[in-house]
């Protein structure tokens, strides 16, 4: 079962903690964060269940994209709709965070995935 603090959420397996993932607003967009789940419950699904709902509270916030920074997992975005974007092309917010400035390399994959009104 998922659990949400604040605007991160949470996978626990028996009281113990197998999956993670966040969401940073900044103005009217968001970074999505810290997507990790543990490596022997990978492959059941966690992984989407909370990209699901960092989406959910996106458009619940009224965000109009969620964005985000990969090294390792750029086709797994790729299968959940997020689209390659140009740096030069994020929003001054998401451009002013550290993930952004410092926090993942300049040869991350940048991605965004629409979450406003009409977004599918």
């Amino acid at each position: 079962m998922v659990e949400q603090f604040g605007h991160f959420f949470v996978v626990r397996d028996a009281g113990l903690l197998v999956g993670l993932c966040g969401l940073e607003v900044h103005g009217e967009d968001g970074l999505l964060r810290s997507l990790v789940v543990a490596p022997t419950y990978r492959g059941e699904g966690l992984g989407g269940l909370l990209v699901e709902d960092v989406l959910g509270l996106a458009h619940k916030l009224g965000l109009r994209s969620l964005y985000l920074l990969t090294t390792t997992a750029r086709a797994y975005f790729d299968r959940l709709g997020f689209e390659p974007c140009a740096r030069e092309n994020a929003p001054a917010g998401i451009r002013d965070s550290w993930e952004f400035r410092t926090g993942c390399p300049k040869g991350s994959a940048f991605m965004q995935k629409a979450v406003g009104p009409g977004a599918s």
